[in-house]
């Protein structure tokens, strides 16, 4: 791809590996931008022109932002999914009301409390249409498998939305 008239807005490492950098574009005579996959190579023409923008310190502070902006969104909708569903509550409160507390996902309950609230949430699972009625035996093993309520809920997840 010809990079003329426009200019680079963001660029993320692809991995952890550091091979690979996806760039965003913004051609000025289009008004519009264009996802660009560039190999980190000091002879390829399109890197050389990305390092006039952003040098790879930046690139990599982009990287952390973006990696830190997927995991809030994802802790995000894990708490909508469980809310919706009802998959969280903590067992030791006597008061139905006071049931549904989302921390016990990230910070999950040590001893009895914690195995019986992990129980109740794979029982929740379990008990949807969508796994009853999935032939997914792999998927349905590794909820049986799992050992947090987040892992529980990410398995969920793949059930409802896969």
């Amino acid at each position: 791809m010809i990079l003329d008239n426009g200019r680079f807005t963001q660029a993320v490492y692809a991995s952890s590996k550091q091979n690979l950098i996806l760039a965003i574009w913004y051609d000025n005579a289009n008004k519009s931008h264009t996802e660009i996959a560039i190999k980190p190579d000091l002879n390829d023409k399109n890197y050389q022109r990305l390092l006039e923008t952003f040098s790879p310190d930046e690139i990599s502070v982009m990287t952390d932002q973006k990696r830190k902006l997927n995991s809030q969104s994802f802790e995000i909708l894990v708490k909508e999914i469980a809310l919706k569903h009802g998959l969280i509550y903590d067992p030791a409160v006597t008061n139905p009301q006071d049931k549904l507390v989302v921390d016990h996902l990230f910070n999950p309950l040590t001893g009895e409390t914690g195995t019986d609230l992990l129980f109740n949430i794979k029982s929740k699972i379990f008990d949807l249409p969508a796994v009853t009625q999935s032939t997914n035996i792999e998927l349905k093993k590794k909820l049986r498998e799992s050992k947090t309520p987040l892992e529980s809920l990410y398995i969920a997840g793949k059930f409802l939305y896969e």
